[in-house]
């Protein structure tokens, strides 16, 4: 167990949880647990985060944890994904290696609106609720919008709505997150990573949250 610990880069506690999820084969012997090194070849983690994947990566990651096809994927790029995919269920930090590795996943636009606007806005077909807009995350709407829109979409989105950039004096009321493809709805993944990059104790649990049921196949 140990050697095994070692070798995928967690504690001996992480790779009985592991075992019992049915997320690594093992055999029991005796007293002693036994994997073989085929299955840990598959599983071994690298400590470091390493860099940010590019949008289309990120993007990938994100489609291919809720099962979708992800575009445009050559062979080489799979199986990275599906490397990097086993990889994050043997983390200890799912959730902090997701932010390492979905750190420049879109180009966040931070902007303000007239309130009384703020729950129309949310129902603009330009535009994909996300983080604490986002119904998963089980939070109150509250008096702001959290969205992702195409790049090519942001500046008349930004024009129908009168918004303006926030600055010294103007709080944000309005985050947007640019990106060059737009799903029908932001992937589980990402809405969590908004969340995740925000201070509150709220956000960081419902972060954990819809990562968890991402992981699980809820």
């Amino acid at each position: 167990m140990s050697d095994a610990a070692k070798r995928m880069g967690v504690r001996p506690e992480r790779v009985l949880k592991l075992i019992h999820a049915g997320r690594l084969d093992a055999e029991k012997v005796g007293n002693r647990w036994v994997i073989a090194d085929s299955e840990l070849a598959s599983k071994v983690w690298i400590k470091s985060a390493g860099r940010p994947m590019a949008p289309k990566s990120a993007l990938a990651l994100a489609l291919e944890l809720e099962g979708q096809e992800p575009p445009g994927l050559s062979a080489v790029e799979r199986h990275r994904l599906h490397r990097h995919i086993r990889n994050l269920f043997a983390h200890e930090d799912p959730k902090g290696q997701l932010r390492a590795w979905l750190a420049a996943r879109a180009e966040p636009v931070e902007l303000v609106v007239s309130q009384a606007d703020i729950p129309e806005l949310r129902g603009d077909p330009k535009i994909r609720l996300s983080g604490v807009s986002d119904p998963r995350s089980g939070l109150l709407p509250g008096d702001e919008v959290e969205a992702y829109v195409l790049k090519a979409d942001l500046p008349i989105v930004k024009k129908d709505w009168f918004m303006v950039p926030a600055g010294p004096g103007r709080q944000a009321n309005v985050r947007l997150r640019a990106v060059d493809y737009l799903p029908s709805e932001v992937p589980a993944v990402f809405s969590a990573m908004d969340l995740a990059e925000r201070p509150g104790p709220r956000e960081q649990s419902a972060a954990e949250s819809i990562i968890r049921s991402v992981l699980n196949g809820d």
